[in-house]
């Protein structure tokens, strides 16, 4: 299953779901908005991800002992606002959408 998910799909599914620009035919099963702590797991899972590229790839960029700290402290709070969101209607959208974003965006 894990080679199904590719990183550039999951990133512009968290974008759009961190922005609330989720496209329509998504939008259209939802009940309403999405919830503000599904967006910042949606947020952080964007920041977080980009760190590790950076983490990763940028050889001449180092982190401050306060940037890992306030990553970790950020990956904490994503955990916590997940677990209090994980079985809403929206979350399970966003779940599926790491998957199928392209697809449905293009509809």
């Amino acid at each position: 299953m894990r080679r199904a998910f590719e990183h550039t799909e999951m990133k512009e599914a968290a974008k759009s779901f961190a922005g609330g620009t989720i496209p329509q035919k998504m939008a259209s099963t939802l009940s309403g908005s999405i919830d503000p702590r599904l967006s910042a797991v949606a947020s952080a899972f964007v920041d977080l991800q980009e760190a590790r590229h950076e983490a990763d790839y940028d050889l001449a960029r180092s982190f401050t002992r306060r940037e890992v700290l306030d990553l970790v402290g950020m990956a904490e709070n994503a955990f916590a606002s997940w677990k209090a969101v994980r079985q809403l209607q929206e979350s399970r959208l966003f779940l599926v959408s790491f998957l199928t974003f392209r697809k449905l965006k293009s509809r």
